[in-house]
């Protein structure tokens, strides 16, 4: 930290909470305002010309930063910030809707229709940002509401309704609305209305979404069967009320795929004829070609490469290591003091260390 300039930080769009600490080599807390300024968009700190905090000395921050900060890209763009090799794509919806293609029945083999929508009754209706699962039986699961005249009464129905979007299940309160018969029994075509998670159930409680297993002719009376459940999704837009929390995890060798993967290795070119059309050019004024070579291809990240002649003799070793992206190396036909190999038959063993070993057999011709 120099005089009053701000001094930049690694990273900006800093989070003012309880992570952001400065303090000396002796352990002194500064606080913010007093002591110091901070530019929490920039990432960039100052002292205040009252500070006790001097010029030249070495300080430490701690503090939490946003890695996409006030993004805009909602539709899978790729414009974001990659932080820590990451890139968060995001893509929105434009409006809360009924999702048919994910919403299904428990048992794949039922197939009865299902219509979702807004509540067919009520002035007091919206649509709710939630995932539900209705379970059915043949016995009493939940009490729903019924409508008799302006009241609603409370009956025993053979389904519940829980709003499962956080994970922990909610029970939701319903209310049945009869279709074909007021018998206080829910049967296929009855819709059953949802009022908003938390609502008591009374006249002037919100209602949402209207489920309804449709009947595809007036004879249709299959029933779910006791434990049959419809899942219902929702396709919604972000709200400020979401967090989504996502964990990487390092990238790793798996030793066991590896070693199946080493007869995969070979030679290119085999043979290797004179010259080869992928080796590096000489770019020197009068040379027609660069240094020979020949490749090695898909080897494990990590291997040791010898290469011996027919009768055993070590000729050179070659050492490769590199990321998983790139399996590749050269040999410049070189022996390891540095003079050109006889033209004929070699052979590399490579050792990759807890992968395992591979012999392979490649020609050098005039």
């Amino acid at each position: 930290m120099y005089g009053t300039k701000f001094t930049s930080l690694s990273k900006g769009n800093i989070i003012n909470d309880g992570a952001l600490r400065v303090k000396d080599v002796a352990g002194t807390v500064y606080q913010l305002g007093t002591d110091y300024e901070l530019n929490f968009e920039k990432g960039a700190i100052k002292k205040t010309d009252t500070s006790p905090m001097q010029e030249g000395t070495e300080y430490s921050i701690t503090y939490k930063s946003y890695a996409v900060y006030q993004s805009t890209a909602l539709k899978g763009e790729d414009s974001n910030p990659v932080f820590d090799g990451v890139l968060v794509k995001v893509n929105d919806y434009s409006a809360l809707t009924f999702n048919s293609e994910l919403s299904k029945w428990s048992d794949p083999d039922l197939e009865i229709p299902v219509a979702v929508q807004i509540s067919s009754i009520g002035n007091r209706k919206r649509l709710y940002a939630g995932d539900y699962i209705i379970t059915f039986s043949d016995q009493p699961l939940s009490n729903a509401k019924k409508r008799s005249g302006s009241t609603l009464i409370t009956i025993p129905v053979n389904y519940k309704v829980e709003e499962v979007s956080t994970g922990i299940p909610i029970p939701i309160v319903t209310l049945l609305e009869e279709k074909f018969k007021n018998d206080s029994a829910w049967t296929r075509g009855d819709e059953i209305i949802f009022f908003l998670p938390g609502a008591a159930g009374v006249n002037t409680d919100t209602l949402t979404w209207g489920f309804t297993a449709n009947r595809t002719t007036s004879t249709d009376s299959a029933q779910p069967a006791p434990g049959d459940a419809y899942l219902m999704y929702t396709t919604r837009p972000f709200s400020k009320a979401d967090v989504f929390t996502l964990q990487t995890k390092a990238g790793f060798v798996n030793n066991q795929l590896a070693s199946s993967n080493l007869d995969n290795i070979y030679v290119v070119p085999n043979p290797y004829v004179g010259a080869n059309e992928i080796e590096p050019a000489n770019k020197l004024s009068g040379q027609n070609r660069g240094e020979r070579r020949i490749y090695f291809e898909n080897l494990p990240m990590k291997c040791t490469i010898r290469i011996y002649t027919l009768s055993g003799e070590l000729v050179t070793t070659l050492e490769h290591e590199s990321g998983a992206d790139n399996g590749r190396e050269f040999w410049n036909l070189l022996n390891h003091d540095g003079f050109s190999v006889a033209y004929g038959v070699y052979l590399a063993h490579i050792d990759a260390p807890g992968v395992g070993e591979k012999l392979i057999k490649f020609a050098l011709i005039k």
